[in-house]
């Protein structure tokens, strides 16, 4: 009754501060009162969500539809790969493309600020961080330090301040890691062949979780790895990608041990297409996992990864996008990436995930060069 009671009033006072409407048919009383529900429902939600992307840019949003454009360092080639918020601060990474990987942080999503100490990547570079998680009160960060080496750094402080520098005899450079259940899980990135997985507790010290070439796929080790997700209230640990086999075929393949056995998903992910289109990220809202793909593919699953579509899906309403990224916010899917024609930040929401239940909003950044890379949410 609380609700209703603001809502009446937020109704009001919404007419009144908005002046004389002018409503000469349904259609625009429905406009209007969906303006109202949408603004009423930004005013009372704590939920933030924000998206990280290429050029020192960023993205800040209360509900999902409506996004402003947020400077993280604003110098373009400046790249940021992954962001997580960590109960305290958002957290992004990245490189400046030239001498040294990006670590900022923010305690609103919108103000950012460069880390006051980090022990930088060993080697020669130049470095990135790909990706970020937050658990077990650690901050852990994993990617490259040039050709043929990896970085990790984690923190102990929401952030701010950061160690480490590698992990130990992995040659290779780490492109995504997660946290759920009490470990961290770090996998090699796309351009890495017969990918492995690593596990940790605090992403100081580390222990290999798959063997060498690893089954992920029943047989055929991951050629690449192109997306890592974790269902914890399973203990589940999805990885998709492609395998290594004469086509390539899209796969996905899943652990509840910890990573220590994998099992082969029943209907492949993506239709199993063998076309180079790969799942890049994942999302679930504890009933559908859904996963997203470059040329506005789409699948999901409705038994958590086990069987996906028998057929590769396309997004309704999507045109030219590569999707780079998707996350649940609570009450929808939100997928982000590039149009790859005009080169412009694309987002795209759903309720339910299904190919033909999106909604592909106007670009929030008109003109702009720019790819939507990873989303972080706090509720």
């Amino acid at each position: 009754m609380k609700s209703a009671g603001k809502l009446i009033i937020f109704i009001f006072s919404f007419i009144f501060f908005s002046g004389c409407v002018e409503i000469k048919k349904d259609s625009d009383i429905r406009n209007l009162l969906l303006a109202i529900v949408q603004a009423f429902s930004q005013s009372q939600s704590q939920t933030e969500i924000i998206a990280v992307g290429s050029n020192g840019r960023g993205f800040y949003s209360r509900d999902g539809f409506t996004w402003e454009v947020v400077s993280i360092t604003g110098t373009s080639g400046h790249n940021f790969f992954g962001v997580t918020h960590t109960g305290q601060n958002y957290v992004a990474v990245g490189t400046d493309g030239v001498s040294s990987e990006l670590i900022y942080f923010s305690s609103d999503g919108k103000i950012w600020n460069t880390v006051n100490q980090i022990n930088t990547c060993p080697g020669g570079g130049p470095p990135a961080l790909y990706d970020v998680a937050h658990g077990n009160g650690f901050t852990v960060a994993v990617g490259r330090d040039g050709p043929g080496s990896n970085c990790v750094l984690y923190s102990t402080d929401h952030g701010r301040t950061w160690y480490g520098g590698g992990l130990g005899g992995i040659t290779q450079s780490l492109g995504k890691i997660v946290f759920s259940n009490s470990f961290f899980y770090a996998v090699h990135g796309p351009s890495i062949s017969s990918s492995k997985l690593y596990r940790s507790i605090n992403g100081s010290t580390w222990t290999q979780t798959s063997p060498n070439g690893p089954l992920f796929f029943a047989g055929k080790s991951i050629d690449t790895a192109y997306s890592l997700f974790p269902i914890s209230s399973q203990n589940k640990i999805i990885v998709a990608g492609a395998k290594d086999d004469t086509n390539s075929d899209s796969a996905s393949s899943f652990s509840t041990d910890n990573g220590a056995t994998w099992t082969f998903n029943t209907t492949p992910i993506l239709g199993g297409n063998a076309t180079s289109f790969y799942a890049n990220a994942m999302a679930y809202n504890e009933s559908r996992l859904v996963a997203v793909a470059n040329s506005c593919y789409t699948d999901y699953s409705d038994d958590t990864g086990v069987n996906w579509q028998s057929t590769i899906q396309t997004m309704g309403g999507c045109s030219s996008t590569s999707w780079n990224s998707l996350v649940y916010d609570g009450s929808k899917f939100i997928a982000g990436g590039q149009n790859t024609g005009s080169l412009e930040p694309v987002i795209a929401v759903s309720a339910k995930g299904a190919p033909l239940d999106w909604t592909v909003l106007p670009t929030v950044l008109p003109g702009g060069n720019m790819s939507i890379n990873d989303f972080a949410v706090r509720r």
